[in-house]
């Protein structure tokens, strides 16, 4: 334990480290100079019993220019802090995306977010919208690793025949895209970071700064209308009100039509404004500029090791959003994988579970439209086969593969 190794003592001044200590060091806002208010409540004013309230701190939104948007539940303290801000709420989603406190209550039972131990399980999802669950196919022997195979959740839960019969005649989802292999996923991610962080660095930041642009002249408001429409339409408001105006200094002009005219300019003018005034906030909450050009060029310039037969899951934690398998397309295996070149660890297990199937969204999932492609590559049988046997050390059976075709996207 490198506590241990760089003699790192305890508040007890010994060197027993325990993970209720680490825990307890990891979740103390203290750390980065804020203190979390209400963590315990008093339930017995005689006894003075108190009791923790359990809550979770919520850190202040900003928009890109530092402004605040939505105030959190932290307060700053006068004590110089230990760590940075940013590396507490890194050491804050790592630790909440492996609890247990996100879980759903289910007639006290703990359930539906359990999340993966493994990083392609907490980020592979099937077309049909349902997440790939990993599943042993061989267990580990003294010379032998584990195998495994990722599968999709819907056909783990309706395994049996007659609930996909049950399923076909209520005209429900009946989801038969093929199994997974490990081995499969090992070879596309070394095909994928092997593009982005080498070959394919400045088409990806080429497509980048296409998407931002795009992205900045997005000026629509919910119901379609642009954003120019309206302050147009407000410009002819205040023209139409300076007229009346005018008209309303003559003698023969009812100021009665003024008022009732002028009321009426007065509430849509201040309508648009709201309007706009709106689309101004939740386009400062939703930082349209999404994209930080220098950071990711700088993540781009990391160095990723792709010596090894399969990338490491702290990689995959940090750069991918998530794995869309979309079956046999075309004779081929096809997949999306949708990057996230912020470099921050996240778990996405949460952000795209489903409760059930819907059509709408399984059909967006199948269409690029929905994606920012970069790149496209085709991996033929040939070196299929060569990364199996020689790279992965493993057998090479052609009933179980096709070539594989993989769509990178930028999240």
């Amino acid at each position: 334990m490198n506590l241990i190794e760089n003699n790192m003592r305890t508040y007890k001044g010994d060197l027993r480290w325990t993970p209720s200590k680490v825990i307890r060091i990891l979740a103390n806002t203290k750390y980065m100079g804020y203190q979390l208010p209400e963590k315990s409540k008093v339930i017995d004013t005689v006894r003075k019993k108190k009791v923790l309230t359990h809550i979770e701190p919520v850190k202040d939104v900003l928009d890109a220019n530092g402004n605040l948007i939505e105030k959190g539940n932290l307060v700053r303290i006068s004590c110089e802090p230990i760590v940075s801000e940013e590396t507490w709420w890194k050491a804050y989603d790592r630790r909440m995306s492996r609890s247990s406190k996100g879980s759903e209550n289910i007639k006290g039972r703990k359930s539906g977010l359990r999340v993966s131990a493994d990083a392609l399980g907490r980020k592979a999802y099937c077309s049909c919208g349902y997440c790939l669950s990993r599943q042993y196919t061989h267990t580990a022997t003294e010379t032998k690793s584990a195998t495994y195979r990722y599968k999709c959740r819907w056909q783990v839960d309706h395994a049996s025949k007659y609930t996909i019969e049950a399923a076909l005649k209520e005209n429900n989802v009946v989801c038969d895209n093929p199994a997974v292999s490990d081995v499969k996923l090992w070879l596309c991610e070394k095909q994928v970071f092997s593009y982005v962080f080498k070959n394919g660095k400045s088409a990806v930041l080429h497509a980048l700064e296409i998407i931002e642009h795009c992205k900045q002249e997005e000026e629509v408001l919910e119901d379609g209308t642009s954003l120019q429409t309206l302050k147009s339409r407000r410009d002819e408001l205040k023209k139409k009100r300076k007229k009346l105006l005018a008209l309303s200094l003559e003698d023969d002009y009812d100021m009665n039509d003024y008022k009732e005219l002028k009321a009426e300019i007065d509430d849509e003018i201040a309508t648009i404004d709201d309007s706009i005034a709106h689309f101004e906030i939740e386009k400062a909450k939703q930082q349209k500029k999404v994209f930080n050009i220098e950071d990711i060029r700088q993540r781009l310039n990391t160095i990723i090791n792709l010596r090894e037969y399969k990338v490491s899951d702290e990689v995959i934690d940090m750069f991918v959003e998530r794995i869309i398998y979309r079956g046999v397309v075309d004779g081929n295996d096809e997949f999306v994988w949708v990057m996230n070149l912020s470099g921050e660890c996240t778990d996405t297990s949460a952000k795209y579970k489903i409760r059930g199937y819907d059509k709408d969204y399984a059909d967006s999932l199948k269409s690029d439209k929905n994606f920012n492609i970069v790149a496209r590559m085709l991996i033929p049988m040939e070196e299929c086969k060569r990364f199996c046997q020689e790279e992965a050390g493993r057998r090479f059976k052609k009933k179980y593969w096709n070539p594989i075709t993989i769509k990178i996207a930028i999240a």
